[in-house]
């Protein structure tokens, strides 16, 4: 019986400081953290601001977590063109905040730089029945672009019909341009 009493004292003990909030203290950052790239990143570094984004997300380095710093390098480093922050926008967007233009757009940035994690977003989100451009086809066509298969069992022949039309169209369409 107090075996059993020990292990409610702790299972209540976890539930009751896992609810109530535990002030967190930002870390001063340390030498290592500054050789990270802060500097890099200061001058606009996109590819050191996506490894400070992703140390910020999890407290790396002596830099603590701070969402607010990490979203301004993701944000930054993407509107100057770094595929994987536009990725990783995109899929903060798709799963975080459930919006799906948003999603969209960072994925077709990154899919235009030829990021070929941005093909697979943008397969799943024409999937997707609630995002307002759903379109099988269009789905189908990114899963081709990224070198997967479209299978009849996710597509009817007639999307998977359509996706290779639109990706031919495309191929040629990037043949004509200079």
């Amino acid at each position: 019986m107090k075996v059993i009493s020990s292990l409610l004292l702790a299972l209540i003990c976890a539930c009751i400081s896992a609810c109530v909030p535990v002030p967190t203290v930002t870390p001063t950052p340390s030498v290592e953290a500054l050789r990270q790239g802060i500097p890099q990143a200061a001058q606009g570094d996109d590819a050191r601001m996506v490894k400070l984004a992703d140390s910020f997300q999890w407290g790396n380095g002596g830099l603590g977590r701070d969402e607010t710093t990490r979203m301004r390098y993701l944000n930054t480093a993407a509107e100057h063109g770094n595929a994987e922050a536009q990725v990783v926008l995109a899929r903060i967007a798709m799963r975080g905040n459930n919006d799906l233009l948003l999603a969209a757009y960072w994925a077709h940035s990154a899919a235009t730089l030829g990021n070929r994690n941005a093909y697979w977003l943008l397969r799943e989100l024409y999937a997707n029945k609630t995002f307002p451009l759903y379109d099988l086809a269009e789905s189908c066509k990114w899963q081709l672009v990224a070198g997967g298969i479209c299978q009849t069992a996710n597509y009817s022949e007639a999307d998977i019909a359509e996706a290779k039309k639109r990706m031919q169209d495309s191929i040629n369409a990037n043949r004509k341009q200079p």
